[in-house]
């Protein structure tokens, strides 16, 4: 998840708050993957993952993002091509979406969201260069207490499917972990 100052939330909320809101039931596909991601979206209540479906037809989750961040298809949106992943409501989601012409027109015209998506990038470099290490050094078991601190209610949002792909590891795995808490 990309961390946002209080600042950096009230700004996205009033900007986006002018935009069109969309509700998602749970397990509903945001966007499809194989589609053009055409919106960005701030999360106003739920969560949701961004995932792919591997060679072997595995679907694979690499992102988990909740309330009050933002989240999108990054490649597709900035490309506006078509994306091998997909984005998912894992709960009861709304969403404020700004379609990607509405995001350069923002971007262009506020000094603010210039310096909050420069922000937003490099946070977002900086978890997954801190993700790439984290399946380089770290075991399962200290990869699965790590996403714990970052999300703690994730049992209670995601299937263990979901957590077991995010983490790299089987749902056999991911249980016998449980079950040495």
């Amino acid at each position: 998840m990309i961390k946002l100052s209080p600042e950096d939330r009230e700004f996205l909320k009033s900007a986006f708050e002018l935009a069109e809101e969309k509700r998602f039931v749970a397990n509903e596909i945001i966007v499809e993957h194989d589609t053009i991601c055409s919106d960005i979206f701030y999360i106003k209540s739920g969560f949701t993952r961004n995932y792919y479906l591997s060679d072997k037809g595995t679907d694979v989750t690499i992102w988990f993002s909740g309330k009050e961040t933002i989240t999108t298809l990054g490649k597709s949106f900035y490309r506006q091509e078509k994306s091998l992943y997909g984005l998912q409501a894992l709960d009861e989601t709304t969403l404020y979406t700004i379609n990607y012409e509405q995001f350069e027109s923002l971007r262009n015209n506020s000094i603010f969201s210039s310096e909050l998506l420069q922000k937003s990038l490099w946070e977002t470099c900086l978890y997954l260069s801190d993700r790439t290490i984290d399946f380089q050094t770290l075991t399962a078991k200290e990869r699965y207490d790590k996403m714990l601190l970052t999300y703690p209610d994730i049992f209670r949002k995601a299937q263990l499917s979901h957590i077991a792909t995010y983490l790299g590891i089987t749902q056999q795995s991911l249980s016998r972990i449980r079950a040495q808490k």
